[in-house]
């Protein structure tokens, strides 16, 4: 709600809340769905210095865990929305054969929700090396952006 609104005063405030969390609070999952709302109000975490630093730090720790072997899907999806939160993409990495199936076939509409034409144009670039329930969702992509 705070980032659908986009009162900054809140935004600000909701930011300097999550410095004094403590250890194991869900700051990943506070800051996707701040992103989510902001998105919906036009604005983005990109807005917001704070918000910039700890997604840099998040995004981080998305992409290492998924350079790790054997993390289960769903928290890979995870990653996949909180890197496109914090404005990087790494589109090819997503998609490779090598990644679990469920994740190939979310990445693309993950990728479609950065909101970027770029990612678009990565996905459609390669779609020949895709299989084809991965290809069938690339497809729709452009089609929900």
């Amino acid at each position: 709600m705070v980032g659908a609104r986009h009162e900054k005063s809140e935004v600000v405030t909701l930011l300097e809340a999550l410095k004094q969390t403590s250890p194991g609070f869900p700051i990943a999952a506070v800051m996707s769905k701040l992103g989510e709302g902001l998105k919906n109000s036009g604005a983005g975490l990109s807005d917001y210095l704070e918000a910039k630093r700890v997604m840099t730090s998040l995004g981080e720790k998305a992409r290492k865990l998924l350079k790790r072997g054997g993390i289960q899907p769903a928290r890979q999806i995870a990653a996949v929305r909180l890197l496109g939160q914090a404005g990087n993409q790494g589109v090819g990495d997503l998609l490779d054969s090598s990644r679990a199936f469920e994740l190939q076939k979310a990445a693309p509409v993950r990728i479609a929700e950065f909101g970027k034409w770029q990612s678009t144009k990565i996905l459609v670039a390669g779609l020949s090396g895709f299989s084809p329930p991965v290809r069938a969702e690339v497809i729709e992509v452009p089609l929900i952006q």
